[in-house]
């Protein structure tokens, strides 16, 4: 094996830790329970390939999640209509008037906390995300701090990879 190649992982073993050793956790999107609308749709044009946002209280621990579901439908029911009849007709001026929603920060639309720990196995991981039905989740460190963002998708190649007995 050379110096490049890598032992495949095995889903039943290995753990989340090792996505994140061999860089394969993915960059994350993650706002403060007091962010308003404003600061959520920044955080999520960052990442555009992230479909869960991690909220995460004072201390910077993990205390909800925001799906790309539950966004968009806190923006077409709350600012959308709104901004329409308030004659918004700019993105910045609409970002402006989702200050004034209904659910005016992250922590009035985020969803019960959600994640998988850098010490669950990718099988365990993989259990969690679909019993969430979430897209995707944080990672979270022992302090219950996000680190990473797991996508249901980088997962399922890895059993493709899993190692042939002999």
């Amino acid at each position: 094996m050379g110096p490049d190649e890598q032992q495949p992982l095995d889903t039943a073993k290995s753990r989340v830790s090792d996505l994140r050793a061999r860089g394969l956790l993915d960059s994350f999107s993650v706002v403060r329970a007091d962010a308003r609308f404003e600061e959520l749709v920044r955080a999520i044009e960052s990442r555009p390939l992230v479909r869960t946002v991690a909220v995460t209280d004072d201390d910077g621990g993990l205390t909800g999640i925001i799906p790309m579901r539950v966004f968009y439908g806190a923006l077409f029911a709350d600012v959308y209509p709104g901004a329409a009849m308030a004659d918004v007709t700019s993105f910045e001026s609409a970002l402006q008037f989702g200050d004034h929603m209904v659910h005016p920060n992250a922590g009035e639309i985020m969803l019960e906390a959600e994640s998988v720990s850098l010490t669950d196995t990718l099988h365990d991981a993989f259990i969690a995300l679909h019993r969430s039905g979430q897209a995707g989740l944080p990672v979270v460190d022992a302090e219950n701090r996000p680190v990473g963002y797991l996508d249901l998708l980088a997962i399922l190649p890895l059993w493709e990879q899993r190692p042939q007995p002999v």
